[in-house]
């Protein structure tokens, strides 16, 4: 199975479209962690909500206040590092 094209849209700090999502580790309205076919990325902000999700299509649509986006840049950026992050 081909990898599948990993891509974000910002608009207005209000609204993010994400594509290449393989797996949510984690959601609430202040943190998101999940796995791109890039590799682990969270999502911090306020009163964030899931506007779409397709998992077929690996898309989501958050919206909200988006503060920052981070991706790990741990050794591989797998999902052992991510989990890492997650159980501090």
């Amino acid at each position: 199975m081909a990898e599948k094209q990993h891509r974000l849209l910002l608009e207005g700090r209000q609204r993010l479209l994400l594509e290449g999502v393989e797996e949510v580790i984690s959601f609430d309205e202040t943190c998101l962690l999940l796995e791109t076919s890039q590799g682990s990325l969270t999502v911090q902000g306020e009163e964030m909500h899931v506007e779409q999700l397709d998992v077929e299509e690996g898309r989501l649509v958050v919206g909200g206040e988006i503060g920052s986006l981070s991706y790990d840049e741990g050794a591989g950026g797998g999902k052992g590092n991510l989990l890492g992050r997650i159980f501090r």
